[in-house]
């Protein structure tokens, strides 16, 4: 494909692993976009002088790195932040900047074309407030959706292995998920989701709220959820994430079939859906695999703690849980 400079600003989403960071922001430098925001985490205390090493090596390694003409913008923390926070204000910062754009983390590989597919649909439904997200995952078999003749579908999953939204969608994120429970028959009813899955985001909404979870993506599903928002996912799948591995707080297990999942280019022009509703058929397909109800290596993206590990064995599967930030 034609690799043409990027309009649509990034924000990249660092902490302390030089090496995966390498390989996302050769990424981010083939398309050179014109505004590039950097968000980076401190070092933990527990971890002493190692981790203020690695913290520091990651910085210079961006500002010795962006050789393009473009406005970089930083937000380096001092002290850890962790997940819930650091990652929300790094994306609450960015949306206080933008009126759209892309995330990406430091262990999140995209494909050449998830840059331009976000660009472009961020565009086309800037002003549909119904549509709240666009994602670069694609979790059925294969990593594609051999089904559909549209470039992507509308779900109510918002995959974050790579996504892009617009800030009138940010601003109905909440932190603290501070309605719950007692909107819980509209939260359930607006997701519509089979029991099982209901189940594990009905405890982990509760947990979240009383802050025993070190997240801040369960409180992005519920914001899309309680605004009765659309999810963008592509056709193929448009990143890979590298993360898996001894490094990595969570996601330790290399051989997880979320670690390293291929990518396929996606092809342009887009072809766009009929009607802007959701598409049940095409996302149910992902189900089996991101939500196993038999034992599985499988991990489930949204969990950010080993003790909900424990809980998901109770309730349907065993899974690892995917690596904070910080």
């Amino acid at each position: 494909m034609i690799v043409e400079q990027l309009k649509t600003p990034i924000l990249l989403i660092a902490f302390n692993r030089i090496d995966s960071l390498k390989v996302v922001f050769a990424k981010i430098r083939q398309v050179q976009p014109t505004r590039f925001y950097v968000a980076i985490d401190g070092p933990r205390a527990s971890k002493g002088i190692k981790e203020v090493t690695l913290v520091n090596e990651v910085i210079e390694y961006i500002k010795n790195s962006v050789d393009w003409a473009c406005q970089v913008n930083y937000l380096i923390r001092k002290e850890n932040l962790g997940c819930k926070l650091g990652v929300s204000q790094a994306i609450t910062w960015f949306f206080e900047h933008e009126e759209s754009g892309i995330i990406l983390e430091d262990d999140c590989v995209p494909d050449l074309s998830f840059f331009y597919f976000c660009q472009e649909l961020l565009e086309l439904y800037q002003n549909s407030e119904n549509v709240m997200m666009i994602s670069g995952d694609q979790f059925s078999k294969n990593g594609i959706q051999a089904a559909t003749d549209s470039s992507y579908y509308f779900s109510h999953l918002p995959h974050i292995w790579g996504w892009a939204s617009w800030r009138r969608a940010w601003k109905q994120y909440d932190l603290s998920v501070s309605d719950w429970p007692k909107n819980i028959e509209i939260i359930k009813q607006n997701a519509e989701l089979p029991e099982y899955i209901w189940k594990l985001f009905k405890e982990n909404f509760s947990l979240t709220q009383a802050n025993k979870i070190d997240t801040w993506d369960y409180q992005w599903v519920y914001s899309i959820w309680k605004s009765k928002g659309l999810v963008i996912s592509p056709k193929v799948n448009l990143i890979s994430n590298i993360g898996f591995g001894n490094e990595a707080t969570h996601t330790t297990n290399p051989e997880s079939i979320f670690s390293k999942m291929p990518v396929n280019p996606i092809s342009f022009p887009l072809l766009h859906p009929e009607e802007m509703i959701r598409n049940r058929e095409q996302e149910s397909k992902s189900y089996p695999i991101v939500f196993p109800t038999s034992s599985s290596s499988a991990i489930i993206r949204f969990i950010k703690n080993p003790s909900i590990c424990k809980r998901l064995l109770r309730l349907f599967s065993r899974k690892p849980g995917a690596k904070p930030r910080g």
